[in-house]
C-alpha cells in the first residue's frame, strides 16, 4: 500500500451508495493520480504506435499531456495550499 492511513471516501449514485478507501498519498498529493494517468496513457499510447497504430497513439498522446498538466497545475496547488496551512 503507498500510504499507512486510508480514508474512507462515500458517494451516492442514485439509489446507490458506495465507499472506497483513498491511501493517504492520494489526499496530500492531488495531481498524483492524473500524473499516474498520464504515464499509463503515455505507455498505451507507445504500444499502439510499436503496432502501426499512428492516429490513435497521437490522440492517446495528446490526452497523455492533458493529464500531467492537469497533474501539475494540482500540484502546485497543493503544495500552495499546505505551506500556507502550516504557517
Amino acid at each position: 500500500m503507498l500510504g499507512k492511513k486510508r480514508f474512507k471516501v462515500v458517494f451516492r449514485i442514485s439509489d446507490k451508495i458506495f465507499s472506497i478507501y483513498v491511501p493517504e498519498y492520494f489526499v496530500e498529493n492531488w495531481g498524483a493520480p492524473f500524473v499516474a494517468g498520464f504515464m499509463v496513457l503515455l505507455s498505451v499510447a507507445a504500444g499502439y504506435l510499436a503496432f502501426g497504430d499512428e492516429r490513435f497513439a497521437e490522440v492517446l498522446a495528446e490526452y497523455a499531456y492533458y493529464f500531467l498538466v492537469v497533474g501539475v497545475l494540482l500540484q502546485t496547488a497543493c503544495y500552495i495550499y499546505l505551506e500556507r496551512k502550516k504557517g
